[in-house]
């Protein structure tokens, strides 16, 4: 890709949408590689180039604030992930609609982001409309389904709303179950399980995980 941009560069210019495209592949593979600084020097190139060429609710800038978002969550900075989350979240409704999987995805993104901030309410906010669109679009995406669930339920462990918790852990735990190479995610999910019983005084059933 870093060829393939220094061609494009040197055919077309740096204002070229399809330089844009090549540099932000190039930064997909560099946050993958765990070199985030740079990567985001290519995110935002790219942004710059596409702000110049398509409008300002493309789908592709939307694409590329999410690469931006993800970014910065990899680099734990959090809020300004969310910021990138929300903008990317905004275009693609306005493009596609709440009923869209790119959009469930993108919410998936933000309530981790939120999560992770301390943001319970809001996270479950995310994961519930996430979790709905999914369903809905995609039931089959377990893979999906058990990490939205997972996350609603630390959200909700988190908020002292243990009966929400419990339910969506369950959830996540009928998915592993069912799935090959989840030996650690059970082992977690078990544990979490016993845990929440033992703070609602539900020590038998709790006993039953741990």
């Amino acid at each position: 890709f870093s060829e393939a941009y220094r061609l494009y560069e040197a055919a077309v210019g740096q204002d070229d949408i399809r330089a844009a495209n090549t540099v932000q592949k190039l930064g997909k593979v560099l946050d993958a590689l765990g070199s985030h600084e740079a990567a985001m020097q290519c995110f935002r190139e790219c942004l710059r180039v596409q702000r110049k060429n398509l409008r300002p609710d493309h789908e592709d800038v939307a694409d590329t604030l999410v690469c931006m978002g993800s970014n910065m969550s990899l680099s734990d900075r959090f809020e300004d992930g969310i910021k990138c989350f929300q903008q990317a979240l905004s275009i693609q409704r306005s493009a596609h609609g709440d009923n869209n999987v790119l959009v469930a995805k993108t919410l998936l993104s933000l309530g981790k982001a939120y999560q992770v901030t301390g943001a319970f309410d809001k996270a479950c906010v995310c994961y519930k409309e996430c979790l709905r669109v999914t369903k809905a679009h995609d039931k089959d995406n377990s893979k999906m389904i058990s990490e939205i669930s997972f996350g609603m339920a630390e959200s909700h462990e988190a908020n002292d709303n243990y009966r929400a918790a419990i339910s969506h852990f369950d959830e996540a735990l009928k998915i592993w179950r069912l799935s090959e190479n989840h030996e650690q995610r059970l082992a977690i999910v078990l544990q979490k399980l016993g845990l929440v019983h033992l703070k609602i005084g539900e020590n038998e059933k709790a006993a039953d995980f741990l």
